[in-house]
């Protein structure tokens, strides 16, 4: 007479699932996992850093502002019809000319 240990049946049945599910959850769920976890580390870099980010970008917007001023308030040199321009080259063609 064989004696079947109901409990032991399941309890083996269940780790064999276990195991041989195991790959083929890895490679379904990981890559959510993965996913949520580095928008979890992103949120709290964002986070972290929104301080830092903005202090930055309102520097950089004062220093652009007064950049800005600076180059409205220069003028462009300009010769009368017919006169010579002066020997130092201002602007983009000073800078691109090849002979200068």
């Amino acid at each position: 007479m064989v004696n079947f240990d109901f409990k032991a049946n399941w309890t083996n049945m269940f780790m064999i699932l276990a195991i041989a599910s195991t790959p083929l959850t890895i490679v379904l769920l990981g890559p959510k996992v993965i996913s949520r976890i580095g928008s979890a580390f992103g949120y709290y870099l964002r986070k972290k850093t929104a301080g830092s980010r903005a202090q930055i970008l309102e520097l950089v917007e004062a220093e652009g502002k007064g950049f800005q001023q600076e180059v409205e308030t220069d003028t462009v040199g300009s010769a009368q019809n017919g006169g010579k321009a002066d020997k130092e080259w201002d602007g983009i063609v000073g800078f691109f000319h090849p002979f200068w």
